[in-house]
């Protein structure tokens, strides 16, 4: 919110039940694992696309973990 002045002020309103659910309620997924080799000891030719798709998959999965149980009581208590 801006003032008259200029002046930006942050408002903290508590947010309902329902909107709390529909921020939290995804699924938070797991980096992919680089694999080099498979079951059988073979060596994966598509090794670069691998490494890739592993570093591009642990920097995307690197998330805030979703707040459980009461600490949305702890938030609404300030």
């Amino acid at each position: 919110m801006m003032t008259a002045e200029g002046e930006f002020i942050e408002v903290h309103e508590p947010i309902s039940k329902e909107k709390a659910w529909m921020l939290t309620q995804h699924e938070q997924l797991t980096a992919l694992e680089h694999v080099t080799e498979d079951e059988h000891g073979i060596r994966n030719p598509k090794t670069l696309g691998g490494k890739l798709r592993a570093r591009l998959s642990r920097a995307d999965s690197e998330q805030i973990q979703k707040p459980g149980g009461d600490s949305h009581k702890e938030i609404d208590s300030y």
